[in-house]
């Protein structure tokens, strides 16, 4: 079995760099008043073009849900900010109920955003980046296409992932490097599954066709397995389901894989331990696991924009000096 998977060069350019006639909305609905409150009046707004960026700031409050017809890119601060610290001045997320990726939106980003509720990809080259689920769902909902691809799923925490039509197609569909709660895709929908971790999945199905399996750990699940006609390669597994050659590795001890929770962060409990079995495990001797491979998975899943982390302003100035102190970190 062969899969086709193209390579996402033009997704990651959209999310890294924009467009010289491009302009960045700053949407806040609690502090320094920005351009918009909510993530809808920013879409809607005539001067908001395809091809803009929303920077959805820091709040308690959700930004509630959004509609997408044009092309954007929507960047959060991130999530766990309090448990991973110094990397964003405030601690707080950005939430926003759902998105439905509708007709007009192919080629939209996202990343650093907490999803409160599903998320509906109904259209071609969507990349969903670095975003906090909750357990919440990624749903790939034709809605009226016959089929869909180019899809990219990156890096982010505590996802489960599904279709509504399985008689529909989606093709080149990458899954690398996310906490995965949930996998139940339907006959017809092909991708390559790299570097992921399985984990916690209680009823929830792991189940897909036509794929590709590498350097991904299975742990901690007793839903249904059902995986057809797929390619495993350089796997670990709490159990014996994956199978036997190609570098696979079965009924592993988990307790030798992580760190652990104790004195780490969420997300970051699932750094590998110095002497975990899944370290050069991988296919060509890379990691196993969401820490591994060639866009690994972030801690809080900060967007890959500069960032400041420490502000230092004093209440009064020193004669005509006012000494300001600003660190600033890439998150690449």
């Amino acid at each position: 079995m062969k899969i086709h998977i193209t390579t996402f060069v033009l997704v990651f350019a959209l999310f890294t760099s924009v467009s010289s006639f491009a302009k960045i909305w700053r949407v806040n609905n609690t502090g320094n008043p920005g351009d918009f409150t909510t993530i809808q009046n920013a879409h809607n707004d005539a001067n908001v073009l395809a091809g803009d960026t929303l920077h959805i700031e820091p709040s308690v409050v959700s930004y509630g849900a959004l509609t997408m017809t044009k092309k954007l890119i929507i960047l959060g601060p991130g999530y766990f900010l309090l448990q991973n610290p110094n990397n964003q001045f405030h601690n707080l997320s950005a939430k926003v109920h759902g998105i439905s990726f509708n007709g007009g939106s192919s080629g939209s980003v996202i990343a650093g955003l907490e999803i409160t509720t599903t998320i509906y990809i109904r259209v071609n080259q969507i990349a969903i980046l670095r975003c906090n689920f909750n357990g919440q769902a990624i749903n790939i909902n034709h809605n009226g296409n016959s089929a869909l691809n180019n899809i990219l799923i990156n890096g982010n925490y505590s996802v489960t992932l599904n279709d509504n039509y399985n008689s529909y197609v989606v093709t080149n569909l990458l899954i690398s490097n996310n906490y995965i709660k949930g996998l139940d895709y339907g006959g017809n929908v092909s991708a390559t599954l790299d570097n992921n971790i399985f984990h916690d999945i209680t009823g929830n199905a792991l189940k897909i066709s036509n794929s590709v399996l590498k350097n991904n750990i299975l742990y901690n699940y007793s839903g249904a397995f059902q995986f057809t006609n797929c390619s495993f390669y350089n796997n670990l597994d709490t159990l014996s389901n994956v199978p036997v050659g190609n570098g696979n590795l079965r009924a592993v001890s988990m307790s030798t894989v992580f760190v652990g929770g104790a004195g780490t962060s969420t997300d970051g409990q699932w750094v590998l331990s110095e002497n975990s079995p899944a370290k050069g495990a991988g296919v060509e001797g890379i990691d196993c696991g969401i820490f591994g491979g060639s866009n690994p998975y972030k801690l809080s899943g900060l967007p890959a924009i500069p960032s400041i982390y420490f502000l230092n302003v004093p209440a009064s100035s020193n004669g005509n000096n006012l000494q300001v102190t600003v660190s600033i970190k890439s998150n690449n």
